[in-house]
């Protein structure tokens, strides 16, 4: 069974009643299955303004998993921010016998990961360009 979600970027509104998610243009959701394995689906963008919270997400699922599963497909909009943040992520995973893996994307980030070459670290078999299903510019 799988273990309750955390969600990151839908905070309470504040005692002047705007909520800092309005602002926030990423939310994260983590779900942990009974293999340890975290599912991480990410809605939104990643760009320079959101990379830090996108950091933050992924540092606590890692923490708490043997690895992450990257849902990536309502990513809208992702730059130079993001892969850094998924690189960092993956090296710090490795260092630690853990694994990040890009499980599905949207055209954005396969854009990003093709243009970079940096898909065949963070992909899993099977998955691909031809799978991601969002729409979305680099």
């Amino acid at each position: 069974m799988a273990s309750p979600s955390s969600s990151y970027g839908d905070q309470a509104p504040d005692r002047h009643g705007s909520s800092p998610a309005c602002d926030s243009r990423l939310a994260v959701t983590v779900t942990t299955g009974e293999s340890g394995r975290s599912r991480v689906v990410v809605v939104g963008e990643i760009d320079l303004e959101e990379a830090p919270a996108f950091r933050v997400a992924l540092d606590s699922a890692l923490g708490a998993a043997t690895g992450l599963d990257l849902d990536l497909t309502r990513v809208s909009f992702c730059d130079c921010s993001c892969l850094r943040v998924l690189m960092e992520v993956h090296y710090a995973a490795l260092a630690s016998g853990r694994t990040v893996a890009v499980s599905d994307a949207s055209r954005c980030v396969w854009r990003l990961l093709d243009l970079t070459g940096t898909g065949e670290l963070l992909t899993v078999a099977g998955s691909g360009p031809l799978t991601g299903a969002g729409e979305g510019g680099v």
